[in-house]
């Protein structure tokens, strides 16, 4: 069974060289604040620059410590799904998803051992949540 949260997902630019992203996780983590997920990308225009997404245990003090870097953080709402890690486990999830005109801006997951975890961002994420509660 699919569970769902509501999180906020955080978007900020950093430097693409060595040692950023340790920087980046440092000063979060003196915050004794959780990582819960996060990525980066190389930026497609500008080689000395990476795009970073982020969701944390607490908002308001990551942002802050962020913010501290000298980066602007933006704030997206996404929603994070707890399945089963097994083959086609999202699927029903996305064609429901899907049945309802609901579409997904992106997505990405992670697992471990029995366990996945996937981040959803969509264009109606109330009626996306309702949608993953009754899978089954």
């Amino acid at each position: 069974m699919a569970k769902v949260k509501e999180a906020t997902e955080l978007l900020y630019v950093i430097p693409n060289k060595p040692g950023a992203v340790a920087v980046l996780t440092k000063t979060v983590s003196r915050t004794r604040t959780d990582i819960l997920a996060t990525m980066s990308w190389l930026s497609s225009t500008d080689p000395d620059k990476s795009y970073c997404k982020m969701i944390t245990s607490n908002t308001p003090k990551a942002v802050q410590a962020i913010k501290k870097l000298g980066y602007e953080v933006k704030k997206y709402p996404v929603l994070m799904v707890d399945l089963p890690n097994r083959p086609g486990a999202f699927f029903p999830i996305a064609q429901k998803i899907a049945d309802a005109g609901i579409n997904i801006n992106y997505h990405y997951a992670t697992t471990s051992g029995t366990k996945a975890q996937m981040v959803l961002s969509t264009n109606n994420d109330p009626k996306a949540t309702r949608i993953i509660n009754r899978c089954r």
